[in-house]
């Protein structure tokens, strides 16, 4: 086994990309540290994506799928918008075809209005009906991705059933409500959803679907993302699951949730350990790193998914140790926020925040301890319409701290 593990550090250290000259590499400094209010009723969990508004810092919370937000000058708590049933009632109210996913015998019910008669949904499943899981800034309104769920009830008797469906949830500047895109399940499309992208033209979809497609009979493979018109009605498949992901026969349970971007009508996207960012019909491979996932999805190939336990117990980390966390707009380039795991191999975690053009050249990096005395780093949101960095620590002694910086 020791043989085995050598071997290993071996192959990840061959695979490593030469550390590029230093003119690549930029200093970064916080300019102000800012705590975020928490209290009795605004307990921060966690979020993986962040939206600055009018001077206020935006976040869906993990925690409790509600909408939090923050001054951006004093972190002080300004309002909480609930993932009310109101936006399960909106599914209802628009009937979608229950032929696709549940029997012609049951029909959507107001949830509003029946709730209180219910004898089978518990206060628990009530507030789980609308859950807010990402924010996007668009134009300067607010996009938030939500899983709602619709209650069906049989036309017959009591029996109760729950429809799955994904919601884009607008809001203007002032967090007043637009509207609600609801994308109806289908055959061909798909229930539930991680992350998106409100493009110009269209709506972009991570998918989860164990449903193999087929194109004419040739292609084979899990789809990752889907394509929307702006209303919500199916295109296509845009993209499939990473081959490196079926390869090792993880499929889905390998973390997938892909990151999308879209620069001069350009559609960019990458898996989280593909360690390679999707341009239009091109790509290109993250430089500059010192552990690259490429010799361990090799070795993952060999085991076909059973990766080996012992020599640390760093599991699936000790051979894919370079996460894609996320990608923003830098002007028309992209920017790609990486995590490095700690394990027995790299010895430390640490980001990386690189800078690339569109043809793949590496033009700036630079790395960011992991803690601190602020606390554990947990998210990097890039604010374009600043140039600024917000990085959000938490601390047991602290709490949530939220730290300004910039590139020199």
């Amino acid at each position: 086994m020791k043989i085995k593990y050598i071997i290993l550090i071996a192959v990840l250290a061959i695979s490593c990309n030469n550390l590029e000259s230093n003119n690549k590499l930029t200093t970064f400094e916080v300019k102000k540290s800012i705590p975020l209010e928490e209290n009795s009723e605004n307990i921060i969990s966690y979020f993986n994506s962040v939206a600055i508004i009018n001077n206020q810092v935006l976040f869906c919370d993990t925690g409790d799928g509600n909408l939090k937000v923050h001054d951006k000058h004093t972190g002080k708590h300004k309002r909480t918008i609930e993932s009310s049933t109101k936006y399960s009632d909106t599914v209802a109210a628009r009937k979608p075809d229950l032929s696709k996913t549940q029997s012609k015998d049951y029909y959507f019910p107001i949830i509003n209005d029946s709730l209180n008669h219910s004898t089978q949904l518990d206060k628990n499943f009530q507030s789980s009906l609308c859950v807010f899981r990402k924010i996007l800034n668009k134009n300067n309104n607010v996009d938030i991705l939500a899983a709602t769920k619709a209650v069906v009830t049989s036309k017959y008797n009591d029996k109760q059933k729950i429809s799955n469906y994904v919601s884009i949830i607008e809001f203007d500047d002032d967090l007043d409500n637009l509207g609600q895109i609801i994308f109806e399940p289908r055959t061909s499309d798909y229930p539930t959803s991680d992350c998106f992208l409100s493009a110009k033209k269209y709506i972009y979809l991570s998918v989860c679907n164990n449903i193999r497609q087929y194109d004419n009979g040739k292609y084979d493979s899990l789809p990752a993302i889907a394509k929307y018109d702006l209303d919500g009605n199916f295109i296509k498949t845009q993209a499939y699951l990473d081959s490196n992901y079926e390869k090792t026969q993880y499929g889905y349970t390998l973390y997938h949730k892909v990151e999308m971007l879209e620069i001069n009508d350009k559609f960019i996207y990458a898996f989280p350990y593909s360690g390679d960012i999707h341009v239009g019909d091109t790509s290109f491979i993250l430089k500059n790193l010192p552990f690259t996932n490429r010799a361990g999805f090799q070795e993952l190939f060999k085991s076909k998914g059973q990766f080996d336990k012992s020599d640390g117990g760093d599991g699936v980390f000790k051979y894919l140790p370079t996460l894609i966390k996320n990608l923003y707009k830098k002007d028309n380039h992209i920017l790609s926020v990486l995590f490095q795991n700690k394990t027995s191999i790299t010895k430390e975690s640490c980001y990386y925040i690189q800078e690339y053009d569109l043809k793949g050249e590496l033009l700036n990096q630079t790395k960011v301890i992991t803690s601190n005395e602020s606390g554990d780093l947990q998210h990097i949101h890039y604010e374009g319409s600043e140039d600024k960095f917000y990085l959000f620590r938490k601390s047991n002694e602290k709490g949530w701290i939220m730290e300004i910086a910039e590139w020199k």
